[in-house]
C-alpha cells in the first residue's frame, strides 16, 4: 500500500510541469532555522513527490539583510513571478543554520537593512514571517505581511500576533491581492487544526471547537497529576527541558491558548473576535491537592480552550463569560450566531479523548452537524515540528496555486 502511495505521488508531481517558490525569511530563530534545513534535507523528495521546489531569496533579522544577489546589489527586479533570479547560497545557508551562525557570514548580507526595506527589495513569491509575536498590536509583523500582499506576494506564518488582531483586514488584503494566507503552524503548530477545518470539515457546520492548545501547561498537568510533582517543580522541569521558556507567563496564564482559539473561531466560525473577547483563566492555582481530589473521582485537570457558536442563541462557554467579555454576534444564520471564546481549567473523565493527551502533546475536537465529532491529536512540540508545520503550509499552497 506504500509503495503504491509512493509511486502515485511521483506520478502526479510529473504529469505537470514543476513549480518554483522564492522564498523571503523574515526572522531568523530556531523555527527559521530548521525550515531552511528541511527545505535542503528534502529538496528532491518535493520536487519528486509535490512537483515543487523552493528556494530562499533573502532572509531578514535585526541584523540586517541576506538577499540574493540581484537585490543586494539593487539591481532592478525582474518582478513576482517564477523568475529564476539570484537566491542565497544553499552550502553558506547549511553551514550557518547547522553552526548557529550569523547572517553576517552569508554572500548578499547587507548590514542594518529592515524588514519592510528587505520585503520591498527582495524578488520572492511569499514571504515566511517568523518574527517574535506581539498579541496585542500585532506589530511589526503586520506591517510585514501587508507590505508582502502589496508586493503580491503569498504569506505563509507562525505568528500569532496579526492574525489575533487583524485576521479580518489580513484576509481581505489578501483577497484584494490576489495571493494566499496560510497559517496552519500558528494555531498548534505541527497539530493540524486549521487544515481540518477548512478541508476535511467543508460542507459540515462546526458546532464549537474545544481543545489542548498549549504543550507546556500540558505537560506540567501531566506531570502534577502523574508524577506527583508541585505547580512550582512541574513549571521548573518543563524549563529545564525546554519545554517551557524561561518566560512562561502568557503560557500559563491560559492567553496563549486564547490566543490559538480566537483565531480558529474567526477563520472557522466566521466571527470577527479580539483577545479581550475572551474570558481566560490559568492553571496558576491549581494545587496538588486538587489534583489528588480530582483522580480518586476519575477525573482530570486539563486546560482546555473552547470556540463555541450558537445559531439564533446566546452562546455558551465552559465559564461564564466575565463582563467585560463581547461575544461575536454574526448575521449568517437564521436569527444570527454568536461565538464565544474560553480557556479554563477543566475537570474531564477518563476515557474522554482530551484527558488522554499527555506530556507536552495537543490535541483537538471540532464538534460539527454532519460528521460528529473529530478528534486529533499529537504533533511534534519542538521547532522542527513547527518547521514542518510550515512546510506543510508552502506544499498547500503550492498545490493551490500551481494548477
Amino acid at each position: 500500500m506504500d509503495g503504491m502511495c509512493e509511486k502515485r505521488g511521483v506520478r502526479d508531481a510529473r504529469s505537470r510541469r514543476e513549480a518554483v517558490y522564492r522564498l523571503c525569511f523574515v526572522g531568523f530563530g530556531n523555527v527559521a532555522r530548521h525550515l531552511c534545513m528541511l527545505l535542503a534535507e528534502r529538496r528532491e523528495f518535493l520536487a519528486q513527490n509535490h512537483g515543487v521546489t523552493f528556494e530562499i531569496a533573502g532572509i531578514v533579522d535585526v541584523e540586517g539583510a541576506a538577499l540574493g544577489l540581484a537585490a543586494a546589489s539593487g539591481s532592478p527586479m525582474q518582478g513576482v513571478g517564477r523568475t529564476g533570479g539570484s537566491c542565497l547560497d544553499d552550502a553558506e545557508l547549511e553551514r550557518v543554520c547547522s553552526n548557529r551562525g550569523s547572517l553576517a557570514e552569508l554572500t548578499g548580507f547587507v548590514p542594518g537593512m529592515s524588514a519592510l526595506e528587505a520585503i520591498g527589495a527582495v524578488d520572492a513569491e511569499v514571504m515566511v514571517e517568523l518574527t517574535p509575536t506581539n498579541p496585542y498590536s500585532g506589530q511589526p509583523a503586520l506591517d510585514h505581511m501587508l507590505l508582502a500582499f502589496q508586493r503580491g506576494m503569498h504569506v505563509v506564518t507562525a505568528n500569532k500576533g496579526p492574525l489575533v488582531t487583524e485576521y479580518g483586514r489580513l484576509s481581505k488584503a489578501a483577497e484584494a491581492a490576489g495571493r494566499m494566507l496560510k497559517f496552519g503552524c500558528a494555531t498548534a503548530a505541527a497539530l493540524p487544526t486549521t487544515n481540518v477545518g477548512f478541508y476535511d470539515l467543508a460542507g459540515c457546520r462546526i458546532l464549537g471547537i474545544r481543545g489542548i492548545l498549549n504543550g507546556t501547561t500540558n505537560f506540567i498537568l501531566s506531570q502534577m497529576t502523574a508524577g506527583g510533582l508541585s505547580y512550582e517543580d512541574a513549571l521548573a522541569e518543563a524549563q529545564r527541558l525546554g519545554i517551557a521558556e524561561r518566560d512562561s507567563s502568557l503560557d500559563v496564564s491560559g492567553v496563549d491558548t486564547a490566543i490559538k482559539l480566537t483565531i480558529l473561531a474567526n477563520a472557522l466560525l466566521g466571527a470577527d473576535l479580539t483577545l479581550k473577547s475572551a474570558k481566560i483563566s490559568g492553571i496558576e492555582g491549581i494545587s496538588g491537592e486538587m489534583i489528588t481530589a480530582a483522580a480518586a473521582q476519575g477525573l482530570v485537570y486539563k486546560l482546555v480552550g473552547r470556540a463555541s457558536v450558537a445559531y439564533g442563541g446566546t452562546g455558551e462557554c465552559a465559564a461564564p463569560m466575565p463582563q467585560e467579555a463581547a461575544p461575536y454576534r454574526g448575521s449568517g444564520e437564521p436569527g444570527g450566531s454568536v461565538v464565544t471564546v474560553c480557556v479554563v481549567p477543566e475537570l474531564v473523565a477518563r476515557g474522554e479523548p482530551l484527558a488522554g493527551v499527555e506530556g507536552p502533546a495537543k490535541g483537538i475536537v471540532f464538534d460539527t452537524d454532519l460528521m460528529g465529532s473529530l478528534f486529533v491529536s499529537g504533533g511534534n512540540s519542538s521547532p522542527r515540528g513547527a518547521a514542518a508545520a510550515l512546510l506543510r503550509d508552502l506544499i498547500n499552497l503550492a498545490r493551490e496555486d500551481f494548477r
